[in-house]
């Protein structure tokens, strides 16, 4: 969407909290909560931390910004490598399946 209101909880309609998934509008390719609400961790490592091993690796990327960020930030390209071993309120990730029928 073009309109960050109807796609994202961010600073300016979030009142400073996490909200339940679903509850805004699916983006273009019919995914809803891709950015806002809370960042969340990829397996992409951030291989100038320490070599280019995953497992060797301390540092991974969060992605799609957060309730507390400005709507600036809220793009699917915003990406800042942490440390793997933090937590924070506004950070969270996404369990994928895949359904069979």
């Amino acid at each position: 969407s073009n309109t960050i209101d109807d796609v994202a909880w961010y600073k300016d309609n979030s009142s400073s909290k996490t909200h339940e998934v679903k509850k805004k509008s699916a983006n273009g390719l019919g995914l809803c909560d891709m950015t806002g609400n809370v960042w969340e961790w990829c397996w992409d490592i951030d291989s100038s931390t320490v070599g280019t091993s995953t497992a060797s690796c301390s540092a991974r990327f969060i992605r799609g910004c957060s309730f507390d960020f400005p709507a600036s930030s809220c793009v699917i390209s915003s990406r800042f490598s942490h440390s793997s071993n933090v937590r924070y309120s506004n950070i969270g990730f996404r369990v994928v399946r895949t359904v069979t029928e």
